[in-house]
């Protein structure tokens, strides 16, 4: 009897730890898929976590881009204003006083007339069609020459 005893014992030690090897390797290889589980989870949030940052960058970048761009075109624009703005001035103030210098030839001649009786009036019309001719050339010139020289990059 004591041997049945010794060896019913024996065999629950037995089974005992034949349990607890299979209890530690099922342990073992569930610890191992949860850690799988958790690198793979963790590796999907931070792909997740780099492509909103690069989403993120790509827009400040193309933001970046836009207001520099934005900045640029509106420094050329107002230098072309700035351009614009002196040229038609002098073309302007070369025209009135051309359209000055012609009145002032008109009268002159008109005076003359006055004085003299002479003169015709085509001879008024030729005179004075013959000077705003040339006052058109000499305008012409000074608007081509200022140009030229505003284009070079001369001071007013």
């Amino acid at each position: 009897r004591v041997n049945f005893q010794i060896s019913v014992v024996s065999v629950k030690n037995i089974q005992s730890f034949t349990r607890c090897q299979i209890n530690y390797r099922r342990y073992v290889k569930f610890r191992r898929g949860i850690i799988l589980l958790q690198s793979v989870h963790r590796g999907s949030e931070e792909r997740k976590d780099i492509q909103r940052k690069n989403v993120a960058a790509v827009v400040l970048q193309s933001w970046l881009r836009a207001v520099l761009e934005a900045s640029f075109f509106n420094a050329h624009r107002a230098a072309a204003v700035i351009l614009q703005r002196t040229v038609r001035g002098m073309i302007t103030r070369s025209e009135i006083e051309l359209q000055q210098f012609a009145a002032s030839e008109i009268q002159l001649c008109w005076m003359h007339y006055q004085s003299q009786r002479i003169a015709s009036a085509t001879d008024i019309q030729r005179v004075a069609r013959g000077m705003i001719a040339r006052s058109d050339m000499e305008l012409q010139f000074f608007a081509a020459s200022e140009i030229q020289r505003v284009w070079r990059g001369h001071r007013v």
